[in-house]
């Protein structure tokens, strides 16, 4: 069971995974992800990633019109934890499916789980 918007603390014992981040896409005309933000709060909620249940950061988004895509995409492979894509595969560019699969396949740590 995936846990989100959960309260953390009451939820160890209760869930095989919790998202540990805000939303990766606010609701906004021009929806961007505030990358600095993510990162820093999932990071310091590493530490739960597979001790209280699998982690999960937020889905990846690759489309050409979000501007940290790479960044993002690196920081959630370098993660580990829950993987998903946010995007419709046949709507993305070469880039960003190369992204897409990168982080859906996981680094060696994830494989290796």
């Amino acid at each position: 069971m995936l846990g989100c918007g959960a309260p953390l603390l009451p939820s160890i014992g209760f869930c095989d995974a919790m998202r540990v981040g805000p939303d990766v896409l606010q609701e906004a005309p021009d929806p961007q992800p505030e990358t600095e933000v993510l990162t820093r709060i999932a990071g310091l909620r590493s530490w739960m990633n597979g001790r209280l249940w699998v982690n999960d950061p937020d889905h990846l988004v690759a489309r050409a019109q979000i501007r940290d895509r790479e960044a993002w995409a690196a920081f959630l492979e370098a993660y580990g934890g829950v993987a998903l894509s946010g995007d419709r595969l046949s709507e993305l560019d070469e880039r960003g499916l190369e992204l897409t699969r990168r982080v859906l396949a996981g680094s060696p740590s994830r494989r290796a789980r």
